[in-house]
């Protein structure tokens, strides 16, 4: 889902109507690092490339969780303050189903 929250206002013995927009798709644990092998930094931003609707943020040793995926794109990482000194890269990945009933796609890529 890519709004997790919504205003309503139901009364006592009301049923409220709430619409959310979600992505269908695969839930990926991706392993991101840069050329060299050094881990994408703690902190970035990443999306599927063109979309900003599934955006996740990088966590520690450049591994993010990612819904709504489909098996094979391009996710786009971003890093920095914005100031001039923002970081961009692209990642191309192909997730494989893990072992176990975890329901996870595990994939790792370069970004370049």
């Amino acid at each position: 889902m890519s709004n997790f929250w919504g205003a309503v206002h139901p009364t006592r013995g009301a049923i409220v109507r709430a619409e959310y927009k979600t992505a269908i798709g695969h839930r990926v644990l991706m392993t991101l690092t840069r050329p060299g092998g050094k881990p994408v930094p703690f902190g970035a931003m990443a999306s599927l490339l063109k979309s900003e609707e599934n955006a996740s943020i990088v966590g520690d040793g450049g591994e993010v969780l990612l819904s709504g995926l489909p098996q094979k794109g391009t996710l786009q990482v971003k890093w920095g303050n914005g100031q001039g000194q923002e970081t961009t890269c692209r990642a191309d990945y192909i997730a494989h189903k893990s072992a176990g009933a975890s329901g996870l796609w595990n994939a790792t890529s370069v970004c370049q």
